[in-house]
């Protein structure tokens, strides 16, 4: 996608580090580490021009971003997270999401007890959203539910 040109990786160490070190491997100087973000308190922002640049940030890093999101995605890791840990999420989420921004997320069912039902995710965002929801082929029993806000 050559028109997205700005990004935010969020994730927990280690996998931050692997994350980003395949990232470098791929998008070379574009990349933007931890180590090279993280001194910067309340000012982790793109620059302003239209390079790709990939900012690889940790988690209690997300209230030193200086932003605009177009669009926010998550795949299955909301589910796995504590309820209080996804809200401190969606609401930074909320507060740098664009008027017209978008929110996609996967999440997956199966687990009752132990994950966080889908449905109860995607209401955090408190915006309209379509949902679909289907099979997981490798794992019966499991679904995956997409969600897209606002729809």
């Amino acid at each position: 996608y050559p028109n997205i040109r700005k990004v935010v990786y969020l994730d927990i160490p280690p996998t931050l580090y692997v994350g980003s070190e395949y990232l470098k491997s791929i998008f070379g100087l574009s990349v933007k580490t931890y180590s090279e973000l993280r001194n910067r308190d309340g000012n982790i922002s793109f620059s302003d021009n239209d390079d790709l640049e990939i900012l690889c940030i940790a988690p209690w890093q997300i209230e030193d971003l200086d932003l605009d999101i177009d669009y926010f995605t998550n795949a299955n890791s909301f589910t796995e997270m504590p309820l209080e840990v996804v809200k401190n999420y969606v609401e930074h989420i909320k507060k740098y999401l664009k008027q017209n921004g978008q929110v996609g997320l996967v999440s997956y069912t199966g687990n009752e007890g132990i994950t966080i039902p889908s449905f109860e995710i995607a209401e955090l965002f408190d915006l309209k959203y379509s949902h679909v929801q289907e099979s997981r082929m490798i794992e019966p029993g499991y679904t995956e539910d997409y969600f897209i806000m606002p729809c």
